[in-house]
């Protein structure tokens, strides 16, 4: 098993706090963190993490995570990634079937538009459309600001028998 520390090393550490951990145990913290000693701190296998944690390494970690999980895994079997729910900011241990952003047709404007989270960081959000669901672009969508609760609502006008909407979104190098 592993544990990681996000800031600097606390002040006041028990002797026991890991008693018991397997023999593969270790610690791992940030560069830029005070307080830690490698090879080892407090006794235990410790090893630094170049660079500062991004926030896709604390929602990971914060989450019950390794920093390593690989965020195309669906850990409950509910059909979404570990990356879908970190980019619309819902908890992955539960069921998100039915937590997916879902299209609105207004039929007082002749719109189709989706709502969805648009405020994780690191995340490059990027809504498209569609007449065939084989070409795709984004000309012709309007994407509002994101509010305070960073929700923005992306639409098209309906001015064609067909018309799809996509929400596509990947980490920012």
């Amino acid at each position: 098993t592993k544990a990681y520390f996000l800031g600097d090393a606390p002040g006041s550490f028990g002797s026991g706090v890991f008693y018991g951990a397997s023999h593969s145990f270790s610690i791992y913290y940030w560069s830029g963190s005070a307080g830690f000693t490698s090879p080892f701190w407090q006794g235990y296998p410790a090893q630094m993490v170049n660079g500062l944690p991004s926030a896709v390494a604390s929602w990971l970690v914060d989450h019950g995570f390794y920093l390593d999980t690989d965020l195309s895994q669906d850990i409950n079997g509910d059909g979404v990634a570990l990356l879908t729910a970190y980019a619309l900011n819902l908890d992955p241990h539960e069921d998100l079937s039915n937590e997916l952003p879902q299209p609105v047709v207004d039929t007082h404007v002749m719109t189709l538009g989706i709502t969805y989270y648009a405020g994780a960081e690191g995340i490059i959000y990027h809504v498209e459309t569609s007449t065939d669901l084989e070409t795709w672009t984004d000309s012709g969508v309007v994407v509002s600001p994101p509010d305070m609760e960073n929700q923005c609502t992306a639409s098209i006008d309906m001015d064609s028998p067909t018309g799809f909407i996509r929400l596509r979104f990947w980490l920012m190098n």
